[in-house]
């Protein structure tokens, strides 16, 4: 699961050892992006939201559901 990673906090080293190899995946560390934006602890600015929906808008738009909306009559 190269995507996928487990943010583990608040527990000993043998809960942590079993969680990843029960699951598989990996131990993640901050800062990590969301469509191209790094998540914090921190509220978004205006500018960081007004990217993410432009982000998401045109991805709709190009994308699977942009494709079927142009072939509806």
């Amino acid at each position: 699961m190269d995507k996928s990673n487990m943010f583990i906090a608040g527990t000993d080293e043998q809960t942590k050892a079993l969680l990843l190899s029960i699951t598989g995946f990996t131990v993640g560390t901050f800062p990590i992006r969301y469509f191209g934006l790094p998540l914090s602890s921190k509220k978004w600015s205006k500018l960081e939201c007004q990217q993410l929906t432009a982000k998401i808008t045109h991805r709709i738009k190009n994308g699977f559901w942009g494709a079927m909306y142009a072939q509806t009559p």
